[in-house]
C-alpha cells in the first residue's frame, strides 16, 4: 500500500469513525475466515459495518477524530464494528454472535461518544431500541392520567345515575303527596 493509498484509507476511516453513533472494538483472534464472513453477513443485515483494519491506520484515523484516545487502546488483532443508524446495533450483533460462537472478544465500545466496557456493552446490547424505550416511558406517563380519566368518568356516571334516581324519587313523592 503506497503512501497516497494509506492517507486515503486513513481519511476514509476517520470519516466513518466520526459519523458512527457507536463503535465496538473486537479481538478476532481464533476466528477463521468462514466465521468472520458469517459475522460480516449478520452485521450487514443489521446495517453495521465490520472492518478489520491495520492498527496503524486505525490509530492515525482515530487521532483525526474526537476519539483520539482510541489510539492507545489498539493492541493485537482489532476489528471495528460501526453503525451510523442504531446506537446499540453493533453491540447487539456482536453479543448475539458471541453467544453462538464465543468469539470475537469485545475490547471496548463507544456509544454516543462515551466509552463503555465490554461487560456493560453486553448488558446494553439486549435493551430494547431507543424508540421502544421512549414508547414505554410515554405509556407509563400516560397510564395514571388514563386511569384518573376513567375513574372520574365512572364517578360522574354514578353521580348522574344517583341524581336521576333522586329526581324519580322526588317526582314519586310529589305525585303521592298530591293524592
Amino acid at each position: 500500500m503506497g503512501r497516497a493509498e494509506k492517507q486515503q484509507a486513513v481519511a476514509e476511516l476517520a470519516a466513518k469513525i466520526d459519523a458512527a453513533k457507536s463503535i465496538v472494538l473486537t479481538d478476532f483472534t481464533g476466528m477463521d475466515v468462514l466465521t468472520i464472513s458469517e459475522l460480516r453477513k449478520q452485521c450487514r443485515e443489521a446495517e453495521v459495518e465490520y472492518r478489520v483494519v491495520k492498527n496503524s491506520i486505525t490509530r492515525l484515523a482515530a487521532l483525526q477524530t474526537r476519539f483520539g484516545f482510541l489510539a492507545e487502546k489498539l493492541e493485537g488483532p482489532t476489528a471495528l464494528a460501526m453503525s451510523t443508524t442504531d446506537e446499540l446495533a453493533p453491540a447487539r450483533v456482536i453479543s448475539v454472535f458471541r453467544r453462538q460462537h464465543e468469539l470475537p472478544a469485545i475490547k471496548l465500545g463507544l456509544v454516543e461518544g462515551k466509552v463503555v466496557r465490554s461487560d456493560e456493552l453486553e448488558r446494553l446490547a439486549f435493551l430494547p431500541s431507543r424508540e421502544v424505550l421512549l414508547g414505554q416511558v410515554a405509556g407509563l406517563l400516560r397510564a395514571p392520567m388514563s386511569r384518573l380519566s376513567y375513574v372520574l368518568r365512572f364517578k360522574l356516571r354514578q353521580l348522574a345515575v344517583a341524581m336521576e334516581e333522586l329526581k324519580k324519587k322526588k317526582a314519586e313523592e310529589r305525585f303521592s303527596f298530591r293524592r
